[in-house]
């Protein structure tokens, strides 16, 4: 993935609230769309929905 650039989740999604990809998880419908701000690891992404605002983190496979 890359950072600044738009893309769509794959299917049902959970966005988690923290990097650790534990804690309070937002369920998202495919072809969602978001952005990825950050890179955290090699798994995980931090990512705003473009719709509703929210910034959560996201096991980066579920990003097409």
């Amino acid at each position: 993935t890359t950072v600044g650039k738009h893309y769509r989740l794959k299917g049902k999604t959970y966005l988690y609230k923290n990097k650790k990809l534990t804690g309070i998880k937002f369920e998202y419908l495919p072809k969602t769309e978001i952005v990825v701000q950050k890179h955290i690891s090699a798994g995980v992404d931090k990512v705003k929905v473009i719709k509703t605002g929210r910034v959560a983190y996201i096991k980066s496979s579920n990003i097409k």
